[in-house]
């Protein structure tokens, strides 16, 4: 994952191998040892690795589209924004998109991403994706006062939220909402952002730090502000339930996946799943979330389909050490 949170980079080459790849995968993981995309194959309950995707040059990290229909990665040399569509042979450059990016989010139902120019301090977004992209905008992010860290985008692509790096000495890091017109307003936080989400087809947001977590009414013009309860707090990922009822907290400290029902402002269960989740990402099974990278160990799942939590473990690849 990008900046080892929501947030992925992903180098790879234009050119190289083209490969037929089945559609239906129920996600894409990054093999950090092979320095490619894997798809899981099969149901929750019993899936597994399949070979790595051959795109005919190495990668640092990739992000899939949370219904698992494309792969958006990013050129090693020159920083272009490439898209891999599930079944296609090949990766094609994302003609709108400048190079030289440097970091990207995808929205929560993938049809808009956002870009990151750290060089410039620029972001552009992009929507319509995967199959006609288009930009939506293009701003700076000059006035921030600190180094951004995370990225989230709206589905409609009209709203960025970035969020600062505590740096000694500096103001204390804020999470700020962009538009076509530029940075808007700054919402405060007790401390550093540590994961930021758009709600589906929403403006509305829910913020994680680890003093407090908030679900803000949107984003854009902060039109409410709803405390969550203690589970949502210090939280490396988060996402909302397809339906916007519910939000997953993933915590790497306490090594937990937490449920907030959001309208009530309540959380629903908690579990902990003896791992240490990199961030939380939805799966081709609306109720199933994946919360780590293939790192060479199992790949964790929980599952969230009741109000009993469930996990479910993607053994890792047979390999000399583990036979």
């Amino acid at each position: 994952m990008f900046a080892k949170r929501t947030i992925l980079l992903a180098l790879l080459s234009a050119t190289g191998y083209a490969q037929q790849v089945r559609p239906g995968a129920l996600s894409y993981v990054y093999d950090s040892e092979t320095s490619r995309v894997r798809p899981v194959w099969g149901v929750a309950s019993s899936a597994y690795l399949g070979d790595v995707i051959e795109w005919g040059t190495d990668l640092v990290g990739a992000v899939s589209a949370p219904s698992q229909n494309y792969v958006l990665a990013l050129s090693s040399k020159s920083g272009k924004a490439r898209i891999w569509i599930n079944g296609a042979e090949a990766l094609v450059d994302l003609a709108s998109v400048p190079s030289g990016v440097t970091q990207l989010a995808i929205s929560p139902e993938g049809t808009s991403a956002v870009f990151y120019y750290a060089e410039s301090n620029r972001i552009h977004v992009v929507g319509g994706l995967p199959n006609n992209p288009v930009t939506v905008f293009e701003a700076p992010l000059s006035s921030l006062l600190n180094p951004i860290r995370l990225l989230a985008v709206s589905d409609d692509g009209s709203v960025v939220l970035a969020t600062e790096s505590l740096v000694s000495g500096h103001v204390a890091p804020a999470v700020v909402s962009v538009g076509a017109n530029g940075v808007g307003s700054r919402i405060a936080l007790a401390g550093e952002a540590t994961a930021i989400a758009f709600l589906s087809n929403s403006h509305d947001a829910i913020l994680s730090s680890i003093p407090e977590a908030a679900l803000i009414r949107d984003a854009s013009v902060q039109a409410s502000r709803s405390e969550l309860p203690a589970a949502a707090q210090g939280a490396l990922g988060v996402v909302a339930s397809y339906d916007r009822s519910k939000a997953l907290f993933a915590n790497a400290v306490r090594g937990s996946v937490a449920v907030v029902e959001i309208e009530r402002n309540i959380e629903i269960a908690e579990l902990e799943c003896g791992c240490t989740p990199t961030g939380i990402y939805r799966t081709a099974e609306t109720s199933v979330y994946r919360i780590n990278e293939y790192l060479g160990g199992p790949v964790a799942l929980v599952d969230a389909s009741s109000s009993q939590l469930r996990m479910l473990v993607i053994p890792p690849l047979a390999t000399p050490d583990n036979q």
